[in-house]
């Protein structure tokens, strides 16, 4: 991640480390987020077909459908963090070059609402 183009919003720190590893092969794709500060490794897989996917995110379930609008993967995501209903709203594009990948993230709940935007830089 670069820390210098990104926003994590009001109330959310910035990692120390935001390292994904992306495995795309149509219509699945797998993905390993590797986080530091706070410290964290998960891994989900997504269909790009708008079926639902659950996976286990820091201990707590996570159903996703994504989708292709366009040039754009779309992952809509729901769960619930100490008995608080979130949503997420992932929006994700590659620059022309494919060295960047950006990710829109609107984040809903009860206790608050945040937007993010993630720049991945290909290493």
């Amino acid at each position: 991640m670069n820390p210098a183009h990104s926003r994590m919003g009001e109330g959310y720190p910035t990692p120390a480390l935001w390292l994904d590893t992306i495995e795309h092969k149509e219509p699945e794709l797998k993905l390993k987020a590797e986080r530091k500060g706070p410290d964290s490794v998960n891994t989900a897989t997504y269909t790009t077909d708008g079926s639902e996917t659950c996976n286990v995110v820091n201990g707590n379930m996570v159903c996703s459908k994504a989708h292709w609008d366009g040039p754009y993967l779309q992952i809509d995501s729901t769960s619930n963090y100490d008995g608080v209903d979130i949503r997420l709203r992932d929006r994700w594009s590659v620059a022309p070059d494919g060295r960047t990948l950006t990710i829109q993230r609107h984040f809903e709940s009860a206790r608050r609402t945040s937007d993010q935007v993630i720049f991945l830089e290909k290493q």
